[in-house]
């Protein structure tokens, strides 16, 4: 019984409580809720928690009865709480099945019970000619086609190892899953044997068929169409891979239970259309055809529009808080059917799509609803259809004026008077690209998007930002994403936009003048501004004062934007973030993944080394020995660990050797499981021929190991010196640790990407070893991943991988799976940290939180592949130009000429036939050591840096190279050429007149010559 001194300010905070900690596992309701404010709770857990306000002590489920007319749910109506049915999409599903069945008398579905009964028992694995016994049994459409072929052609060519596999597939004894995947498994094993190479379509759906027939009362069919759609349909997460069967057998007899037994209507019509099969015992079969039928029969869908206007119902709400669960039908009654797909459509000043939908169950007499209360006025509602929203879009509606511009909504039945409306699947679908690209995200769009105009874009908007001084979360101000833009809003106007694709313009920008001819002009009141689309970010700079004017126009009539709940907090934090990275002294303020791009010779490489590489590196004298053997052992292999634990241990067992402090660091570094295994096999691999105690025949030098009489490792110290110096050496390092002056610790990795850099050197992959008789292969770790594991193991200090010239490599290939899990918040600890399982060692793998990934890029290499744009998108960028001021610094600066200006006259005539990207760096200059007499150096420079250069910029055009530096440079060689006399009847006279360009030698070259290319 529930204690009757429960009252209303218990039942509240009960509710209260439930707001703020959520429903309990187990305790979600089966049949009824309790309404509150809007909102839906389980009445028994609100009468549970009520109880321990009231009486200090909570009900379990079990202490009190829920459901109708019971003590609880009359408690809480005469404390003035709503009690209403919840709406069970199980139940509706059955219902509609026993309509459907009575009209087609499970015509088209009896096959299904007549061959499980004729089959019941079989294919019997005790049968003599077991090739015959599969070839027997019929499977009709149960079976793709070329599944019972390949079984039938298995069992003609090796019936008894086929029978084998049956035997142990219908073993109960067994756990299914082992069952299941093992028969998947091995039946491609025998199919592979007779040489075949295809699919062997063996899966779960082909062994449910298998399993059913053999035994109907356990098992039943399957297929993942309807099973997928099941677990949606009633909110659960589908199975893992080759355990969904397992999971849908979980499902089907939760089904029965719960639906099926307490139905005896069903049972009873189901017996009369099928007195043959179906006494009404077994359920598998019925369970199976109900979600077949109701799931994935395929039928025809039609598409439907149904509008509301919001000042007759709170659509908002209803669709916020998930009560909108049916919707009023006023016309199409007869064709509105089950599995219609609808678009929820309000109108309004704010009109659009808000939801899409899908229909649970035909027009019926209108039912009280959950959101009854939500109506403004009367609900003047005669028919209503049940629905479930699939799509929830009240957070960020698919607006009127989103879909004038796409042509396959142009016609959509909105903004008439009525309720429902025909749609096409070609309108759903395109309204579902829509919600579909929304759903990429920011960061999704942007790695869609060409870099350099992304750059120039929000260069763009950081600059307006700082000329306004605008902050983070001013109401003013919106940016949101679309399916092809990014949009910076003030107010209702679009003011900054960058399009994906746009046949006006990359960008589209606010004015106070009309730009250019195509101009449009902004509708409604307020400051007359007008609106431009460009492909280029010149024109956009060149009207900036037209431009500014109108942005603080905007800023300055706007107190609030109603577009605000619509913006985009990752574009907003983007564009509002610090500059990527930053270092003082010590302290660094940095992206994790950071890439310095830009010209050759801006230095990108230089600081590296100098600035960034000194970040993380430690003296010897600032680390612990601890931090001491993790760098010595981190680049040691396994056997060399092993070694130096013998070494220090003398005669010993593994075990001493798997808690020795040297494994167990290497153990740590390089994330293994398999310490023990890998112990023994190291020890076994390395041991002198001679030894008569270890039976492994594969043995690989050096040969350093002994095992005893006694069972014990010993290591043969005369045999390293002979063959093995170097644990010598490891060995006094590590014992003269105190001792070593001005060690260093580097906490980083450098290498260069080039074109056949892999996978396998970066992540993990197979590698040879080599013996005098025999060849091996081991996984060995790639660079990345030692780094991972170094970092992991020592949270204290950040590390580092450094990567020159990271375009040159096929990004994609070398990265693999870290392409998702380098970023921020995918990483150990963050909120979305994501593990992947790596394809050769099958070991879990994650990136570390203290793992800085820093490159550099070449934008003026040809030769290299464009970076990937999945890794793009995880980087920030730091911009690296041309510096010539740098070159007017006292300790840089020539006599007889002025560099600065040689530069700035060079890279102006490059940008001007090419683009920045192909600018010539500062750094080429700088090298220059006599400056009192600096021809013959900068000669050099000259002639075997800048000038083939611009040979490979310019492909050979010597015109565009004599534009760039002059005829001091290049000149036109004038002797006439004489062609050998030949029968053709070709007339090779046009070649008399094609000029011929060559470099001027060097040793012509004088600083007037170099002063020519800028005076």
């Amino acid at each position: 019984m529930v204690p009757k001194n429960i009252a209303k300010e218990h039942i509240e905070k009960a509710i209260l409580e439930i707001d703020s900690n959520g429903v309990r596992k187990g305790r979600h309701s089966s049949t009824y809720d309790l309404l509150f404010n809007g909102k839906r709770y389980p009445p028994k857990l609100v009468v549970s928690i009520a109880n321990r306000f009231a009486n200090g002590v909570e009900l379990e489920p079990n202490d009190f009865e829920g459901g109708k007319d019971t003590s609880a749910f009359e408690l809480l109506k005469m404390e003035g709480f709503e009690i209403i049915p919840k709406t069970d999409p199980v139940k509706l599903l059955v219902e509609n099945y026993k309509k459907l069945i009575s009209k087609t008398q499970l015509q088209d579905e009896i096959y299904k019970w007549k061959l499980v009964q004729d089959y019941k028992g079989r294919p019997d694995t005790t049968a003599i000619d077991f090739s015959r016994e599969i070839k027997e049994v019929k499977f009709n459409n149960l079976l793709y086609a070329m599944g019972a072929a390949v079984i039938n052609h298995i069992a003609k060519e090796k019936p008894e190892e086929l029978r084998t596999l049956f035997t142990y597939l219908f073993d109960e004894s067994k756990d299914l899953f082992l069952r299941t995947t093992y028969f998947n498994e091995e039946t491609l094993k025998l199919y592979r044997s007779l040489g075949e190479t295809l699919s062997h379509h063996q899966d779960e759906r082909t062994i449910a068929t298998y399993l059913t027939y053999h035994n109907p009362s356990k098992y039943t069919f399957y297929k993942s169409s309807f099973y997928k759609k099941y677990c949606k349909l009633i909110g659960v997460n589908e199975g893992e891979k080759n355990k969904k069967y397992v999971h849908y057998l979980e499902l089907i007899n939760q089904l029965i239970e719960n639906y099926i037994k307490p139905d005896i209507e069903l049972i009873n019509q189901v017996k009369g259309l099928l007195p043959e099969y179906y006494d009404g015992t077994n359920h598998k079969l019925l369970a199976q055809d109900i979600l077949y039928q109701m799931l994935d029969k395929e039928s025809s869908v039609s598409y439907w529009v149904f509008q509301g206007n919001p000042l007759v119902f709170d659509f908002e709400t209803a669709l916020k808080q998930g009560l909108l669960t049916d919707w009023t039908v006023s016309a199409h009654k007869e064709r509105i059917k089950i599995g219609d797909k609808v678009i929820i459509w309000v109108t309004g000043n704010e009109s659009g799509c808000y939801a899409l939908a899908e229909i649970t169950s035909e027009p019926h007499l209108k039912t009280p609803s959950p959101d009854d209360h939500l109506w403004k006025g009367e609900d003047k509602s005669v028919l209503k259809a049940e629905l479930k929203i699939t799509h929830n879009l009240v957070d960020n509606p698919i607006l009127k004026e989103e879909i004038q511009s796409i042509e396959n909504l142009k016609d959509l039945k909105i903004g008439n008077q009525g309720t429902n409306f025909t749609a096409t699947v070609e309108e759903y679908d395109a309204l579902l690209e829509l919600i579909n690209s929304r759903e990429s995200s920011f960061e999704k769009l942007i790695t869609k998007l060409d870099i350099d105009d992304f750059r120039n874009y929000i260069v763009f908007l950081k600059e307006i930002v700082r000329k306004f001084h605008l902050t983070p979360g001013d109401d003013r101000l919106v940016f949101s994403i679309r399916d092809n833009s990014l949009n910076f809003i003030i107010g209702q106007r679009y003011c900054w936009n960058l399009f994906l694709t746009d046949p006006k313009g990359k960008f589209g920008v606010i004015s106070k003048d009309p730009l250019i001819e195509t101009s449009g002009k902004f509708e409604g009141a307020g400051p007359v501004s007008y609106y431009t689309h460009f492909n280029d970010i010149d024109s956009i700079n060149s009207n900036i004062d037209s431009i500014e004017s109108a942005l603080e126009d905007e800023l300055n009539r706007t107190k609030k934007s109603s577009f605000r709940k619509y913006n985009n907090s990752d574009f907003e934090n983007y564009v509002f973030a610090n500059n990527p990275l930053k270092a003082n002294n010590n302290t660094m303020e940095m992206s994790l993944n950071t890439i310095l791009y830009g010209p050759p010779g801006t230095g990108k490489t230089y600081l590296l080394k100098n600035k960034y590489m000194p970040l993380f590196t430690s003296s010897e004298n600032s680390i612990t020995r601890d931090e001491f053997l993790k760098d010595i052992i981190q680049n040691c292999s396994w056997w060399q660990i092993i070694a130096l634990a013998v070494l220090e241990l003398g005669k010993t067992k593994v075990a001493s050797i798997f808690n020795h402090e040297f494994v167990k660091i290497k153990a740590q570094l390089s994330n293994s499981t398999t310490i023990t295994p890998t112990i023994w096999g190291q020890l076994q691999g390395h041991t002198i021929e001679e030894c008569e105690h270890v039976k492994v025949q594969r043995r690989m030098p050096p040969f350093i190991f002994n095992k005893t009489d006694n069972s014990e490792w010993e290591i043969l110290v005369n045999e390293v010196k002979e063959q093995a110096p170097e644990l010598l050496e490891l060995k006094a390092k590590i014992d003269g640790f105190a001792h070593i002056p001005n060690k260093k610790i580097e906490r980083f990795e450098f290498l260069t990407f080039h074109q056949s850099y892999s996978y396998e050197d970066f992540i993990e992959g197979i590698k040879p070893e080599l013996s005098d008789s025999d060849i091996s292969y081991k996984i060995e770790e790639g660079v990345f991943q030692k780094m991972c594991n170094r970092a992991r193991n020592d949270s204290a200090n950040k590390y580092a991988i450094f990567i020159d010239e990271i375009n040159r490599g096929n990004i994609s290939s070398i990265f693999g799976e870290l392409i998702t899990l380098i970023e921020d918040d995918k990483r150990d600890g963050k909120p979305n940290q994501i593990k992947a399982t790596l394809p050769y060692s099958k070991k879990p793998f994650s990136v570390p939180n203290n793992l800085y990934i820093i490159g550099t890029m070449n934008t003026a290499d040809r030769s290299v592949e464009a970076l990937d744009t999945a890794l793009r998108r995880r980087f920030s960028f730091i911009e690296m130009n041309p510096d010539p001021e740098t070159l007017n610094k006292l300790e840089f600066k020539c006599d007889g000429i002025d560099l600065s200006k040689l530069l700035n006259a060079i890279n102006a005539r490059i940008e001007k036939l090419l683009d920045k990207d192909y600018c010539i760096g500062h750094s080429y200059f700088m090298t220059i050591k006599d400056k009192n007499k600096p021809l013959e150096e900068l000669k050099d420079i000259f002639k075997n840096k800048i000038l083939p250069l611009l040979q490979e910029y310019f492909y050979g055009d010597w015109g565009k190279i004599m534009l760039v530096v002059g005829k001091e440079f290049v000149y036109k060689k004038v002797e006439p050429i004489k062609f050998l006399s030949n029968d053709l009847d070709d007339d090779y006279e046009e070649y008399n007149d094609k000029p011929i360009y060559s470099f001027v030698q060097s040793t012509n070259w004088t600083l007037d010559s170099f002063k020519s290319i800028y005076e």
